[in-house]
């Protein structure tokens, strides 16, 4: 890329970012979705007690106490076990280092700042993942759409787990594509990483790892080879 195509990139960048912090803490509108809350929860639970904590209407649960917050209600209960942990700890580890250590403390303000994040890495790797593919113009277009469509500048703003899920997805599908000539051991344990990241993101990441086999499949990669590589590291290591 040349200098100038580097600035307009960077200017889109800017332009989303621009988008997302616009009343980032106001819309959507709090309550609208609790799920937010679920994650944040859930990883200070586990933070700061040790036991995975947050709400669900689930009945099965038997420990289960009321909460209200600011007029919004939440049926706690404990241990928690709906959702994967890893995005509710990245959230919570935000939300802590802001001094924010109770449930009645977290607020929209600041865990809102970690998706935004996310989704501006998720920016940078889909530009860089269509550009390998396809052309300058294809990418940049790509970008454009997920950097100032409404319905994506909106969620970005969300504490999701697909905001997290996302730049590992891309992160692996990049990382894949740069080493797919020859997949050594070291390349597939990070891919081997990154599936489990994403597992531990949420259920449906699973995805992940079933996209990279498919890949590792369809490339004729000696997925037998680097089973072997794998289990003769680990006996040496022994």
């Amino acid at each position: 890329m040349t200098t100038a195509q580097k600035l307009f990139v960077g200017a889109i960048l800017v332009l989303g970012i621009i988008l997302r912090f616009h009343n980032y803490d106001v819309y959507p509108q709090r309550g609208a979705t609790s799920d937010e809350y679920t994650y944040s929860f859930l990883g200070q639970s586990l933070l700061t007690k040790g036991v995975p904590i947050s709400w669900s209407y689930f009945d099965a649960y038997k420990n289960r106490e009321d909460l209200t917050i600011d007029k919004l209600y939440f049926p706690i209960v404990w241990p928690y076990f709906d959702h994967p942990p890893l995005n509710g700890l990245v959230v919570a580890m935000w939300a802590i280092a802001r001094g924010e250590t109770t449930f009645e403390q977290i607020q929209l303000s600041t865990i809102r700042l970690v998706p935004i994040a996310l989704t501006t890495i998720s920016s940078v790797l889909l530009f860089l993942l269509l550009e390998r593919h396809y052309t300058y113009p294809v990418a940049v277009l790509g970008l454009l759409i997920y950097q100032t469509s409404t319905i994506m500048v909106v969620s970005s703003r969300v504490v999701m787990a697909e905001n997290l899920l996302t730049p590992i997805l891309l992160g692996a599908l990049l990382y894949y594509d740069r080493v797919r000539k020859k997949v050594l051991l070291k390349n597939a344990t990070v891919l081997g990483i990154l599936s489990g990241l994403a597992l531990w993101t949420k259920e449906l990441g699973i995805v992940v790892g079933m996209s990279l086999v498919a890949l590792l499949v369809y490339d004729k990669q000696k997925i037998r080879q680097i089973s072997f590589e794998m289990g003769k590291g680990k006996r040496q290591g022994k």
